[in-house]
């Protein structure tokens, strides 16, 4: 049974973490300006999933058909890289919480903020098929 201490705790931890992200937002890696914005404007040339009749990058399926998706939004390219990286980060822990796969609070590598990787998208949903 979650107790109220327990919800606190993880809203106050939720807090910090999104604090913690912020000055990275803002943050352009190399990878960002050579393979990912590069790979958003060939998105956004094509209407709807056109764009994935043909191999873009050297990502999974999942990561293109979210690009895709994120590229129909408005918007700087680089924030919303960084933001559905962020939101399976955290994601990422709440499946981890849920299946109580760890015996603390998780502590997750905080590059989605700097990097605009996200490598955590394919776990939440490989907990949701266990």
């Amino acid at each position: 049974m979650i107790k109220r201490k327990d919800i606190l705790l993880f809203l106050i931890v939720t807090c910090m973490a999104i604090l913690a992200r912020i000055p990275g937002l803002d943050y352009i890696s190399e990878d960002m300006t050579d393979h990912l914005l590069p790979w958003a404007e060939q998105f956004r040339a094509n209407p709807g999933f056109s764009a994935m009749r043909s191999q873009i990058g050297d990502y999974n399926i999942l990561y293109q058909t979210l690009i895709v998706l994120i590229c129909r939004l408005p918007g700087s390219m680089v924030y919303l890289y960084k933001c559905i990286s962020i939101f399976f980060d955290f994601l990422l822990t709440v499946f981890q919480i849920c299946l109580n796969q760890v015996n603390e609070y998780p502590l997750l590598v905080m590059n989605s903020p700097a990097s605009g990787h996200f490598s955590s998208p394919d776990m939440p949903i490989c907990a949701c098929v266990l």
